[in-house]
Formats: structure tokens, C-alpha cells, sequence
């Protein structure tokens, strides 16, 4: 039976051909998201703690990794067992916390619990009817005075048909949710194409779940003033020392 692409069917068939050696994962290159490294050197210094993160869509790990190595406590999740269970062969003895879940259908006790979420090209890996449900799990991730990073690609006019079906301005906008406020959005020219880099921060509490302002606005006036109400965040402690994780068995 056909599965539609992009589905969680879709690449959990994908990455068993790949680990069967009969495909191969096409955004598997090897080393960390392009500006990955850049922005985590320009906003932490290497080592110390400092709370909890959650990389989205982690697959085999190489976005994961080094932000643990910033000394962040990290979570990181794949729709797809067997990617889990790649990036735990990967990385032997890793203090990253791999889990199996769908961005789009998150654990209860994730809700607000991350200083700092890490979403790189995962939201762009779904096909578009889900892109603004999906952006909204992605600010749900995040604790009071946390942060959220978004890096996508551009799209261009030669785009091929998805996956990945590339985020519009507007698409990353969406990130601004549920008291996440967009920050900072950049256009970056990267190797293989232009990206997209948002900087969000949650700070206020608002009622409703809707994006924050008319995204046919510029991003500039979309920026909430504040508000108070339904999703009461966390603030997280700065150091998470023996806190216990749960690994799937390969």
C-alpha cells in the first residue's frame, strides 16, 4: 500500500532502506545544520551547564551533539524508530537523550520544559497542510525566557516537489505562538541555497492559540506588546545535574 510522502510512514520506510543500504537519507551529510555552529558560538561559551534543550527532527544526531557539547542538558526526538536507533550506534556513550516521538503530537510533560529548542529543517520535512500546527508544537517546547532557533531553507522558484516543502517568511513567522515572540528573522546565504534564521524568545503569557499578529504584517509589527493567560511556562533551572533519561534499545 502507498503511503504519502512526508508521513511518518513515509520516513520510517525511508531510513530502514537506508540502514538496509537500498536508499539514502538525502539530508544526511554528515555534520551539523549549516549556521548551527556559528550561532552557538556567538551566543554560549563552550562547557558549563545550562539547562535543558530539545533538538526537533534530530535523525542521526549531528545537530544534537554538539549543542550538548555547549553544555545544555539535551533531549532530541525523530518520528522514525530506526533514525533513534542510528544516532544511538552513532554516538556510543552520548549524553544526549534519544527519543522516539512526532513533532506534531508531543509528550505532555515536554510542554514548556526547554530552555532552549533547536528546530532545524524538520518543519519543512512535513507537508504544508501541517506546517502551522507543527510550528505551534515547536513553541509549545518552550520554557518562560527560553529560546527557540529555527533554521530553513529558502524556497526558490525551481524547488522540486516536496519533501522538503521549504517555509515561506510567513511559515517561520508561525514559530510566534502561544507567547513565543519572533525576535529576529534573517535570509542567510549557506551553502546549497539561502536560509532562513529565527531567533524567538518566550516572554509573555497570552490566551489564545493563535499566531502572535496578522502575519500579512511585517515582521516588525508583529512582535506582541504582552498579555496574560492560558499557557502558564516554566521558568527552568539553569542546571539540570541528575536528571535521568530513558533510552530506546537499539
Amino acid at each position: 500500500m502507498a503511503v504519502n510522502r512526508g508521513s511518518p510512514e513515509w520516513y520510517a520506510q525511508l531510513y530502514a532502506d537506508a540502514r538496509a543500504g537500498s536508499s539514502k537519507v538525502m539530508w544526511d551529510h554528515g555534520e551539523p545544520t549549516p549556521y548551527l555552529l556559528d550561532w552557538l558560538g556567538e551566543r554560549f561559551a563552550a562547557g558549563g551547564r545550562r539547562g535543558r534543550a530539545v533538538v526537533i527532527g534530530c535523525a542521526y544526531g549531528d545537530d544534537a551533539e554538539p549543542v550538548a557539547s555547549y553544555g545544555f542538558d539535551v533531549t532530541a526526538f525523530d518520528v522514525s524508530v530506526t533514525a533513534v536507533e542510528i544516532a544511538l550506534t552513532r554516538n556510543p556513550g552520548s549524553a544526549v537523550d534519544y527519543r522516539h516521538a512526532d513533532v506534531v503530537d508531543l509528550p505532555s510533560e515536554w510542554l514548556g520544559a526547554f530552555d532552549l529548542v533547536i528546530e532545524c529543517t524538520t518543519l519543512q520535512s512535513l507537508p504544508p497542510e501541517l506546517h502551522e500546527a507543527a510550528a505551534t508544537s515547536v513553541a509549545s517546547l518552550c520554557a518562560l525566557d527560553g529560546e527557540v532557533l529555527v533554521i530553513a531553507r529558502c524556497p526558490s522558484e525551481v524547488d522540486p516537489p516536496g519533501p522538503p516543502w521549504l517555509l515561506t517568511e510567513q511559515e517561520v513567522g508561525r514559530v510566534a505562538v502561544d507567547g513565543v515572540r519572533l525576535t529576529r528573522l534573517r535570509r542567510i546565504p549557506m551553502r546549497g541555497g539561502d536560509r532562513w534564521v529565527g531567533s524567538s524568545h518566550a516572554r509573555v503569557q497570552v490566551a489564545s492559540s493563535e499566531p502572535i499578529g496578522d502575519l500579512r504584517q511585517p515582521l516588525a509589527a508583529r512582535l506582541p506588546a504582552g498579555g496574560n493567560g492560558r499557557l502558564q511556562r516554566r521558568r527552568m533551572p539553569s542546571s539540570r545535574a541528575g536528571h535521568s533519561t530513558t533510552r530506546p534499545t537499539p
